[in-house]
């Protein structure tokens, strides 16, 4: 390891470790993984509410920034349904609530909230199915591969991708 090193000039690092937002040699069903995630959304919360946001805004910022984070990391690790149940109880809360400290009821039931805006939804993401379409982590693709002989990984996923 040292004499690539002083090759290629890097740095040793030791796992886990996290790259480009994602923790590397962590087991990908721990919470902790997804516990980052849901921090995130609180601290960007934390930071809206103290703006005066109309509906529309907050629902902006629901669809940009607070659908972004799950997505991003769902594409490499399947996301718990715990994990899934606690985004929504935040993303609702942010919708209805907004700023304000007192309890407010929900207008629409979730479920139509979730579906897209031209069957008359909000256009919200419904995790579940955006969990289900990204094949539980790593796109779809190399979680349902499995290479059999000498058939590398590599070629698995170039028969998958161009097949």
């Amino acid at each position: 390891m040292e004499y690539l090193n002083a090759i290629l000039g890097g740095e040793i690092g030791v796992l886990p470790t996290t790259y480009l937002g994602m923790p590397l040699g962590d087991n990908s069903q721990s919470y902790e993984i997804w516990n980052k995630v849901v921090e995130k959304c609180e601290m960007k919360l934390a930071r809206w509410k103290s703006q005066y946001l109309s509906r529309d805004g907050g629902l902006t910022l629901i669809n940009s920034v607070l659908d972004a984070l799950p997505t991003y990391m769902m594409s490499v690790f399947p996301i718990p349904q715990t994990v899934i149940d606690r985004l929504d109880k935040i993303r609702r809360k942010f919708l209805w609530q907004g700023n304000n400290e007192k309890k407010s009821y929900n207008l629409v039931k979730w479920d139509v909230v979730i579906v897209g805006k031209r069957p008359g939804g909000l256009g919200i993401k419904n995790l579940i199915r955006a969990s289900l379409s990204e094949g539980n982590g790593c796109g779809g693709f190399a979680m349902k591969i499995k290479p059999t002989g000498r058939k590398s990984l590599v070629q698995s996923m170039k028969g998958k991708i161009s097949g």
